[in-house]
């Protein structure tokens, strides 16, 4: 359980990334220059949420990462939107995680890329993404749920690049 940790009150965002319109779903985060593999692009920082507190009067959805089965990391209503919540997922991304909350870069970046992630890898089981995935890579999963990390491809994908308390359960 990650509820005695301290996170970031708010997320860190490289400042080589900026919002702007997607092919994918609405805005998205794009990269402004090149980004290395393996470079942090951002931290992940707010409250910790019980699951059961979680509402729509209460919390950004598109702020919630969990941080193990009953807990998210995540922003109020009250505060302001951030960089991260743009990041869009695909089901093969140039993002990927080191910890619960620190995203680095799969795969090398070019200026103009679209920075994306896969939900499977930070999301806890009942999670059912409500719209069918347009990500459009040749791996679309076209439905993505909470249990996508059980997926034996999915487990190779990413081995080892899941939250923590997914990495767990895989081994």
């Amino acid at each position: 359980m990650c509820t005695n940790k301290k996170y970031r009150s708010e997320s860190w965002i490289d400042s080589r990334l900026e919002v702007r319109r997607s092919a994918i779903e609405g805005n998205g985060l794009f990269a402004k220059e090149p980004i290395s593999v393996g470079e942090i692009t951002m931290i992940w920082g707010g409250d910790v949420w019980p699951k059961e507190e979680i509402t729509s009067d209460k919390v950004r959805y598109k702020s919630l990462v969990a941080i193990d089965d009953d807990h998210y990391l995540g922003n109020s209503v009250n505060k302001p939107v951030t960089l991260d919540e743009y990041m869009n997922h695909s089901c093969n991304p140039n993002m990927w995680l080191i910890d619960e909350c620190t995203v680095i870069a799969r795969l090398p970046i070019n200026t103009d890329d679209e920075v994306t992630c896969d939900m499977a890898i930070f999301l806890n089981e009942d999670y059912v993404m409500t719209d069918t995935c347009r990500c459009g890579t040749p791996l679309c999963r076209r439905r993505i749920t909470g249990k996508d990390w059980m997926l034996r491809e999915i487990q190779l994908r990413y081995a080892g690049h899941f939250s923590p308390f997914i990495n767990q359960k895989i081994e």
